[in-house]
């Protein structure tokens, strides 16, 4: 009962306006609107055009990042970080 709970609030979740998933991301993660914004920006130019998607990945790769310990980003660091974490889920997916 409790993982189709969980799964009802995390399809909700997914389907926040956008400023209130920011303000989660926000809240969980500690992340500003502008490394956000870049998030957000390079997975919908890397295929992940449907929102729902696109939001669950950010959440995932924002996990990722909390899991490495990595909470500052210098100049392309963002987006350094963004295709470690590509790289890792294709070497996850191969494995």
């Amino acid at each position: 009962m409790s993982t189709t709970i969980s799964r009802v609030k995390e399809s909700l979740i997914l389907k926040l306006p956008d400023k209130s998933f920011y303000d989660l991301c926000h809240e969980l993660y500690g992340v500003n609107r502008g490394v956000y914004n870049v998030i957000d920006h390079w997975f919908y130019h890397n295929g992940y055009q449907d929102i729902e998607l696109r939001r669950d990945t950010i959440l995932v790769f924002l996990d990722y990042l909390q899991k490495q310990k990595i909470t500052k980003f210098g100049k392309g660091g963002v987006t350094q970080s963004l295709e470690l974490f590509k790289a890792s889920r294709k070497e996850k997916e191969v494995g």
